[in-house]
């Protein structure tokens, strides 16, 4: 199984230890590419809200059949 997580959320660009909210959402996959596009474009700035804020995630990717672990924050891949 392929599974997405969100696991924070922060408004602060500085990077994932910056995170100031909980996390949001869990996905399964069927393909391992879909798993990681969707992480790495979740991840990504979006700005939103009346006062244009920035919002950022930290997103991680499990394979359950590997055991691997793969994490991005604002679009870039950090594991390692």
């Amino acid at each position: 199984m392929i599974i997405g997580t969100i696991i924070e959320i922060t408004n602060d660009a500085g990077g994932p230890g910056s995170a100031s909210h909980n996390g949001a959402t869990a996905v399964v996959f069927y393909t391992y590419n879909d798993a990681v596009i969707w992480c790495e474009e979740m991840s990504k700035q979006v700005i939103s809200g009346p006062s244009n804020r920035s919002t950022y995630a930290t997103t991680v990717l499990l394979n359950t059949d590997t055991a691997e672990r793969r994490w991005w924050f604002n679009g870039t891949e950090y594991t390692g």
